[in-house]
């Protein structure tokens, strides 16, 4: 059994005929003089609230509560005590990502969609400030590589140094201390990186290599091929970035889900700079991974 308890309603208008399906299903407002209730036509989108009437046109007056408890329809088995979002019609299902736009919690259980139950509402956009990590790539916590194995000693086991290829140093001794690696022209040694994927990345969706960079003229426009693999064994995953130009510019490479296992499995990631016969390539600042989190 569901009841329903207003704290806050808002007075709307309906974008289409709701009689028959849309009565207690979650609804997003666009502009209008009231604003136009619509349902929610995307799993895990933002939802305003919930259709409390069942207007029979488009333009007819409705009510959608927004804060309170109300009867809700379920599109799946919910438990209950379960964190909710919307499913592609506007009924609620189990909310498992924080990408996904957080609806309410289940005051009740429900044992199949079409169902009803008692949701408390607390409408949400979702965790914005968790949904997206980073993993950091420090320029100096790279290594050269040769002949894809780290350097030996007497080359300090490939770390990077001023006097390293690629050099590491400021962009500006006197005046900019921020760090950059720079390829002579013609140069491609590779370097790496190993870590851990962490324990809260969503395997589900994407992960993108970020860096900028830029070529030292105008001349040359190389990408850079980022190497990637997981655990031992794998194979690469990795590909080539966008062009570089001479001004600096951000460019990515995404690694797609589907190779990527998720926390606490290893990684080791490649870079190598594309042909360069005329101009350097030069990475200023930190690499970074962007995932998004369970």
């Amino acid at each position: 059994m569901s009841t329903s308890r207003n704290l806050f309603e808002v007075a709307a208008s309906a974008a289409a005929d709701y009689s028959t399906t849309g009565q207690y299903r979650c609804v997003a407002f666009t502009t209008g003089t009231p604003p136009v209730a619509t349902l929610v036509a995307t799993a895990g989108a933002y939802a305003f609230g919930v259709l409390q009437s069942a207007p029979d046109a488009a333009g007819v007056g409705c009510t959608v509560r927004r804060l309170g408890t109300s009867k809700v329809e379920a599109g799946a088995a919910i438990a209950f005590g379960a964190q909710l979002t919307t499913d592609s019609v506007g009924r609620v299902v189990t909310r498992t990502k924080n990408t996904e736009a957080f609806v309410g919690e289940a005051l009740a259980a429900a044992s199949a969609a079409g169902e009803f139950l008692e949701v408390d509402l607390r409408p949400a956009i979702g965790d914005a400030a968790t949904r997206k990590g980073t993993i950091q790539l420090p320029l100096a916590a790279a290594r050269e590589l040769s002949s894809n194995d780290t350097q030996n000693l007497a080359a300090h086991g490939g770390i990077l140094a001023s006097d390293s290829t690629p050099v590491l140093d400021a962009v500006n001794a006197g005046t900019d201390q921020q760090m950059q690696l720079t390829w002579a022209a013609s140069n491609n040694d590779k370097i790496a990186w190993d870590f851990a994927w962490p324990e809260d990345l969503d395997p589900a969706e994407d992960v993108t290599f970020h860096c900028k960079a830029l070529s030292g003229g105008a001349t040359d426009t190389p990408t850079l091929t980022i190497e990637a693999f997981e655990g031992v064994g794998d194979t690469d995953f990795g590909g080539a970035t966008g062009a570089l130009g001479a001004a600096l510019a951000e460019v990515t490479r995404t690694l797609a889900a589907a190779d990527v296992g998720g926390g606490p499995n290893s990684v080791a990631l490649t870079l190598t700079p594309g042909a360069h016969t005329t101009d350097t390539v030069v990475i200023q600042g930190s690499c970074w991974l962007e995932y998004t989190r369970k």
